[in-house]
């Protein structure tokens, strides 16, 4: 029976073949990402979710949401943030992972898109770590956030999907 050391040689090696592959292939989704990344973590019901935190603005305590005169895709309604109206996404809904917070418990996230500010409605902030590109692992297309997932970070014990901000805001026009 192999040791502890090495198993954790064997899978190194593993994952270093897999990485090998994926950039052979082409279809390594972290390349658009800088060398190192700064990575909001977020919970969004069970899931661990990552977005880049030089995207954030703000992280806010849940408030009451305006509707839409022609609601707007993937978006839930707007908020009032200094001035400015801001669609909100629920990330809930848009990822199929129910809440696991009361209402009153839950965060809105402000981020920049390329189109302006837009809220994501989430249950709570975790941290803001930074980790080196290498150390994130691509995910394939297939995953269960389909084309909004980037890659997988290992956090400690908790495993977060890096999502892909620019696609996931895509959807949501600018309500200005």
């Amino acid at each position: 029976m192999p040791s502890t050391r090495e198993r954790i040689q064997a899978l190194q090696s593993e994952l270093s073949g897999l990485r090998k592959r994926l950039l052979e292939d082409g279809a390594d989704r972290t390349a658009s990402l800088p060398a190192t990344v700064s990575l909001l973590l977020i919970t969004c019901g069970e899931m661990g979710i990552a977005i880049d935190a030089l995207s954030l603005v703000e992280v806010l305590p849940r408030v009451a949401l305006e509707s839409q005169a022609e609601p707007l895709s993937g978006s839930i309604g707007v908020m009032r943030y200094r001035g400015t109206l801001v669609p909100v996404i629920d990330l809930f809904e848009r990822l199929g992972s129910p809440s696991a917070l009361p209402l009153l418990a839950q965060r809105i996230i402000v981020v920049n898109g390329d189109d302006g500010l837009r809220g994501l409605l989430v249950d709570e902030t975790l941290d803001v770590v930074t980790m080196r590109r290498i150390d994130l692992i691509s995910l394939v297309l297939d995953s269960t956030i389909g084309q909004f997932g980037l890659a997988s970070a290992q956090v400690g014990e908790r495993a977060f999907t890096v999502l892909n901000l620019k696609a996931l805001l895509t959807e949501v026009p600018d309500v200005r």
